[in-house]
């Protein structure tokens, strides 16, 4: 199913739905850094696994798991790295609601994307930049 998305219609954090993050950290340059970040993250409950390719961390999590992007974030920031945009994998529920297409997961957010094939389960993927600036949302360009 590909999807691309447009508006994050509920301001919460990315939650449940999470299946996979790949993240971009500026100063992962070593292996006593890549160790430092895999402690850190490895201790998020929900958390299954953390690998490396270069400046990227990829964090594999469990089924059920009530990790969210920011919190990952935060653990990263907490060990002085800088997390940067992330290519995650989302779970939900696709349906159409008056023509706009809404995908929605089971931790109860709903993002407004541009097409849907058709309506029920749905894995997408897609990146998430950091917002920008006082009260600015987090937009996820879902492929």
């Amino acid at each position: 199913m590909n999807f691309a998305l447009l508006l994050l219609l509920f301001v919460r954090p990315l939650s449940a739905q999470l299946q996979s993050v790949d993240m971009r950290v500026s100063g992962l340059d070593c292996a006593s850094c890549a160790g430092s970040v895999e402690k850190a993250v490895a201790r998020i409950r929900g958390v299954e696994t953390v690998s490396f390719t270069g400046e990227r961390v990829i964090i594999r999590l469990k089924q059920d798991n009530a990790v969210t992007l920011g919190r990952i974030r935060d653990a990263l920031k907490g060990i002085g790295y800088t997390p940067n945009e992330a290519r995650v994998t989302v779970r939900g529920t696709a349906r159409n609601d008056r023509g706009r297409w809404l995908l929605a997961t089971p931790s109860g957010l709903t993002f407004e994307i541009s097409r849907g094939s058709r309506e029920g389960d749905a894995l997408a993927t897609g990146v998430v930049r950091p917002p920008v600036g006082p009260g600015a949302r987090e937009r996820i360009e879902v492929e």
